[in-house]
């Protein structure tokens, strides 16, 4: 495997993460995790775990998580 989904798979399976994996616009693999009442994007990083996303996709990907939650969504960046 070659980024960190697979330090997470015991918070995954107990509902705390998600992972999704990003094609467009760039390739990532994306992880979300349940703080409190609310979701957060613990990291976003590129295939390989190269770099973070750039800043245009971590604002699609924050608008994209919100607009599937009530709770208030942000990055941990922000």
């Amino acid at each position: 495997m070659h980024n960190c989904v697979e330090q997470y798979c015991a918070n995954i399976c107990q509902r705390k993460h998600y992972a999704y994996k990003l094609l467009k616009p760039e390739r990532a693999t994306v992880l979300i995790k349940r703080q409190l009442r609310h979701w957060i994007i613990e990291e976003a990083m590129t295939k390989g775990n190269e770099r973070e996303v750039r800043g245009k996709t971590m604002s699609l990907l924050c608008r994209w998580v919100k607009s599937h939650r009530t709770t208030e969504i942000y990055s941990k960046q922000s």
